[in-house]
């Protein structure tokens, strides 16, 4: 587990250049729709048709985070002859099966409201 603290200020630093990256594009991108003029339904279309869940967001950092929480104290309770990679490797296949478990929610969020919105 000590290899993973010196390895995590690495991952922080580009986990959060990526993050400033995505953020300053995502303006970047509405700004050139407001200057064009397209701020209306199109916009709406463009950003949370194809996202499954306009709010599920929180949901799926949360789930991803408690998942990746889990991993690690899978790890830490394994005896110390397995070293900090069973860690590492659960806290992945657990972040993983988080997200596969929130798109089959989101999925069928997204289906159930598609439903109630055509017998309307």
């Amino acid at each position: 587990m000590e290899h993973f603290w010196e390895i995590f200020p690495v991952i922080a630093v580009f986990g959060a250049a990526v993050l400033i990256v995505k953020y300053s594009l995502d303006f970047k991108t509405r700004q050139k729709l407001i200057d064009k003029g397209l701020v209306d339904e199109k916009v709406k279309y463009l950003f949370f048709q194809n996202s499954g869940m306009t709010n599920g967001s929180s949901l799926k950092w949360g789930m991803v985070l408690v998942a990746i929480g889990l991993g690690a104290l899978a790890g830490m309770i394994t005896p110390e002859e397995y070293d900090s990679t069973l860690a590492i490797a659960m806290m992945l296949i657990l972040g993983g099966f988080a997200l596969i478990l929130y798109y089959a929610i989101s999925s069928r969020l997204s289906k159930k409201n598609q439903d109630s919105s055509s017998s309307l």
